[in-house]
């Protein structure tokens, strides 16, 4: 559907470029923010999994990058049990 049906005019578009629908589902508010984080951070990665499956050359760095937000999401965690 182009972007004009949603009354958005693009642009800086190329001529016939679509918009990207998005659906985001917020977390409850009664959660602790380590478990929303953590839910993020879950998310991420599987979008980061899901990359890696389809771009062989850039597979090494999306590892990486998991690597790295799931060490992120641990020491959240930690520093959120020493708050509580």
């Amino acid at each position: 559907m182009p972007c004009s049906a949603f009354g958005i005019k693009p642009t800086g578009l190329p001529t016939g470029s679509r918009c990207v629908s998005v659906s985001v589902v917020l977390p409850s508010p009664t959660r602790a923010p380590a478990e929303r984080f953590a839910q993020i951070i879950d998310t991420l990665c599987s979008a980061v999994a899901a990359r890696a499956a389809t771009h062989r050359l850039a597979r090494p760095v999306l590892v990486l990058l998991w690597s790295w937000l799931r060490r992120t999401a641990r020491r959240f965690g930690r520093l959120a049990a020493r708050v509580q």
